[in-house]
């Protein structure tokens, strides 16, 4: 495995190499797309369910979870 990491390392070295000045950040390979960035933002979802409202229509609830059924034994 160290040997297959080196040849990756490698591979990125030799990128590292490509000349790159002019190329735009958001350069996208397919001509007319550009790529569309947006800020990073925080917020709140659009609307919220209350948790009864959730389990309202769930086969089986306890203490505020949905009841599944057991699939794996331990």
């Amino acid at each position: 495995m160290a040997g297959e990491l080196s040849a990756i390392l490698g591979h990125v070295e030799k990128l590292a190499e490509l000349d790159t000045e002019g190329v735009d950040a958001d350069f996208s390979v397919l001509p007319g797309i550009p790529c569309r960035l947006r800020d990073d933002q925080v917020h709140e979802p659009h609307h919220r369910h209350p948790r009864e409202d959730m389990l309202a229509n769930a086969p089986a609830t306890d203490e505020g979870f949905f009841l599944v059924p057991k699939v794996v034994d331990v």
